[in-house]
C-alpha cells in the first residue's frame, strides 16, 4: 500500500491554536509518528508526506501532489478549534461515498483508543456545504482526520499525545484496508 499523509496548515499558516499551540504543530507531530508507526508494522508499504517540517503548503498544493503521486491512500490531520473552550471529540470528513467506510473505521479507533466524543463522520459537500480541495482527488480513497479540539484543555491534552493519535487512526486504516 502507498500513503500520502498530510499535516495540515504549516508555516505561515499555523491553523487553530490558543496562541500557545498551533495546529500545525500537532498535526506535524501525528503525521510524523503516523508515518514511523506505519512503516513499523507494515515495512512493504510505502508512505509520503506532504511536509517534514513547518512549511507552507497549499491547499491546491497538496492536492497536486496527491494527483501526481497517486497513493492508495490520502489522509489529512487537522485539529478543530472553536471560541468556546466547550467544544471538544473528534471527527472525519469524506467525499466520496466509497470514502465513508475509510472514515467510519478511523473514527470507531479514535472514540475507543483516545476515549473522545464522537462528533460523528462528516460528509463535505452535504454536511459543509463546501468542496475542500484536498478531497478533490477522484480516484484516491481520501479523508480528513480531525482526532479533537486544540482549544479544549482535555482535547489538546490527548493531541498532544500523538503517538497514540497517530496508532489510533493507522488502525482504522488497517481496518478498512
Amino acid at each position: 500500500m502507498k500513503l500520502l499523509l498530510d499535516a495540515g496548515h504549516g508555516g505561515r499558516d499555523p491553523g487553530a491554536g490558543t496562541g500557545l499551540f498551533n495546529e500545525s504543530e500537532f498535526t506535524l507531530a501525528i503525521v510524523l509518528e503516523l508515518e514511523r508507526l506505519a512503516l513499523e508494522r507494515h515495512p512493504e508499504w510505502t508512505v509520503a508526506l506532504t511536509r517534514k517540517s513547518d512549511i507552507y503548503l497549499s491547499p491546491d498544493a497538496r492536492r497536486r501532489m496527491c494527483m501526481n503521486l497517486r497513493p492508495d491512500l490520502f489522509i489529512s490531520v487537522h485539529c478543530n478549534g472553536a471560541e468556546s473552550g466547550q467544544a471538544h471529540g473528534c471527527e472525519v470528513v469524506y467525499r466520496e461515498d466509497d470514502d465513508k467506510k475509510l472514515a467510519e473505521a478511523i473514527q470507531k479507533n479514535l472514540i475507543s483508543d483516545l476515549s473522545v466524543r464522537d462528533r460523528g463522520i462528516i460528509h463535505d459537500l452535504n454536511d459543509l456545504k463546501r468542496r475542500l480541495a484536498v478531497l478533490s482527488t477522484p480516484g484516491i480513497p481520501s479523508v480528513i482526520v480531525e482526532p479533537g479540539f486544540i482549544t479544549n484543555d482535555k482535547d489538546r491534552e490527548m493531541l498532544q499525545r500523538s503517538t497514540d493519535v497517530a496508532d489510533a487512526i493507522l488502525k482504522g486504516i488497517e481496518e478498512w484496508s
